[in-house]
């Protein structure tokens, strides 16, 4: 299982490698694809207080990739 710091590595790079701005606070969450089963995903979205200019990621718990990522200027 991956830790909520590991996973905030990875999104920092994803948004780097990007060229996104990483803005404070970051919302970090965990899920699961489907409802009671399915696998569980990380997301990460910066800004996370204002609408616009945030950088979202979606990470896979058990391989740590990124799965989605998306900025959103507005």
């Amino acid at each position: 299982m991956v830790t909520e710091a590991q996973v905030l590595e990875v999104a920092r790079a994803a948004a780097a490698a990007e060229g996104w701005p990483w803005a404070e606070p970051v919302m970090v969450q965990r899920y699961r694809t489907w409802l009671f089963f399915g696998r569980l995903r990380w997301h990460v979205m910066t800004n996370a207080n204002h609408r616009g200019c945030n950088v979202n990621v979606h990470i896979d718990d058990r391989t740590q990739s990124v799965a989605a990522k998306g900025f959103a200027p507005r």
